[in-house]
Protein backbone atom coordinates (compact mmCIF):
# COMPACT_ATOMS: atom_id res chain seq x y z
CA UNK A 1 0.00 0.00 0.00
CA UNK A 2 1.21 3.56 -0.67
CA UNK A 3 4.68 3.54 -1.70
CA UNK A 4 6.33 5.74 -3.56
CA UNK A 5 5.68 5.42 -6.89
CA UNK A 6 3.07 8.05 -6.88
CA UNK A 7 2.63 10.64 -9.69
CA UNK A 8 5.37 12.28 -11.69
CA UNK A 9 3.56 15.33 -13.08
CA UNK A 10 6.71 17.65 -11.91
CA UNK A 11 7.29 17.93 -15.98
CA UNK A 12 4.24 19.37 -17.06
CA UNK A 13 4.13 22.28 -14.70
CA UNK A 14 5.76 25.55 -16.68
CA UNK A 15 7.24 26.11 -13.49
CA UNK A 16 9.45 23.36 -13.75
CA UNK A 17 12.51 24.46 -12.54
CA UNK A 18 14.46 21.54 -14.38
CA UNK A 19 13.27 22.67 -17.56
CA UNK A 20 15.53 23.14 -20.78
CA UNK A 21 12.93 26.44 -21.72
CA UNK A 22 13.31 27.69 -17.95
CA UNK A 23 16.73 27.36 -17.54
CA UNK A 24 17.81 29.58 -20.90
CA UNK A 25 15.24 31.93 -19.74
CA UNK A 26 17.06 32.23 -16.56
CA UNK A 27 20.38 32.22 -18.17
CA UNK A 28 19.00 35.18 -20.55
CA UNK A 29 17.27 37.23 -17.70
CA UNK A 30 20.84 36.77 -15.90
CA UNK A 31 22.76 38.08 -18.96
CA UNK A 32 20.69 41.06 -19.59
CA UNK A 33 20.68 41.85 -15.51
CA UNK A 34 24.59 41.60 -15.67
CA UNK A 35 24.63 43.95 -18.88
CA UNK A 36 22.14 46.47 -17.09
CA UNK A 37 24.65 46.05 -13.61
CA UNK A 38 27.37 47.35 -16.29
CA UNK A 39 26.04 50.01 -18.07
CA UNK A 40 25.00 51.19 -14.61
CA UNK A 41 28.23 51.37 -13.28
CA UNK A 42 29.70 53.00 -16.26
CA UNK A 43 27.01 55.96 -16.38
CA UNK A 44 27.96 56.21 -12.42
CA UNK A 45 31.50 56.02 -13.05
CA UNK A 46 31.05 58.91 -15.73
CA UNK A 47 28.98 60.81 -13.88
CA UNK A 48 31.06 60.83 -10.66
CA UNK A 49 34.66 61.68 -13.06
CA UNK A 50 32.19 64.59 -14.50
CA UNK A 51 31.54 65.92 -11.24
CA UNK A 52 34.82 66.22 -10.10
CA UNK A 53 36.42 67.53 -13.35
CA UNK A 54 33.75 70.21 -12.77
CA UNK A 55 35.03 70.81 -8.88
CA UNK A 56 38.71 70.80 -10.01
CA UNK A 57 37.55 73.54 -12.79
CA UNK A 58 35.73 75.75 -10.42
CA UNK A 59 38.67 75.68 -7.68
CA UNK A 60 40.72 76.69 -10.64
CA UNK A 61 38.35 80.06 -11.31
CA UNK A 62 38.06 80.66 -7.92
CA UNK A 63 42.33 80.56 -7.48
CA UNK A 64 42.32 82.88 -10.75
CA UNK A 65 44.58 80.47 -12.34
CA UNK A 66 44.28 80.10 -16.01
CA UNK A 67 44.61 76.52 -17.41
CA UNK A 68 48.22 77.18 -19.00
CA UNK A 69 49.50 78.65 -15.76
CA UNK A 70 52.10 76.98 -14.29
CA UNK A 71 52.36 75.60 -10.97
CA UNK A 72 55.64 75.42 -9.07
CA UNK A 73 55.82 71.58 -8.71
CA UNK A 74 55.51 70.71 -12.70
CA UNK A 75 58.73 70.15 -14.25
CA UNK A 76 58.54 72.87 -16.75
CA UNK A 77 57.47 75.03 -14.59
CA UNK A 78 59.48 78.39 -14.32
CA UNK A 79 60.55 77.40 -10.85
CA UNK A 80 61.90 74.10 -12.07
CA UNK A 81 63.57 76.07 -14.95
CA UNK A 82 65.45 78.38 -12.43
CA UNK A 83 66.41 75.98 -9.92
CA UNK A 84 68.00 74.04 -12.85
CA UNK A 85 69.94 77.33 -14.24
CA UNK A 86 71.22 77.72 -11.04
CA UNK A 87 72.54 74.16 -10.52
CA UNK A 88 74.11 74.57 -14.16
CA UNK A 89 75.97 77.70 -12.74
CA UNK A 90 76.96 76.78 -9.46
CA UNK A 91 78.72 72.76 -11.37
CA UNK A 92 80.22 75.67 -14.26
Amino acid sequence: MGGHGGLNILPQKSWNVYNRDNRQKVERDEAEAAAAATESARAAASQRMQANVEEMRARRAELGRSAAEPRPWQAGGAAAARLREEERRSRG
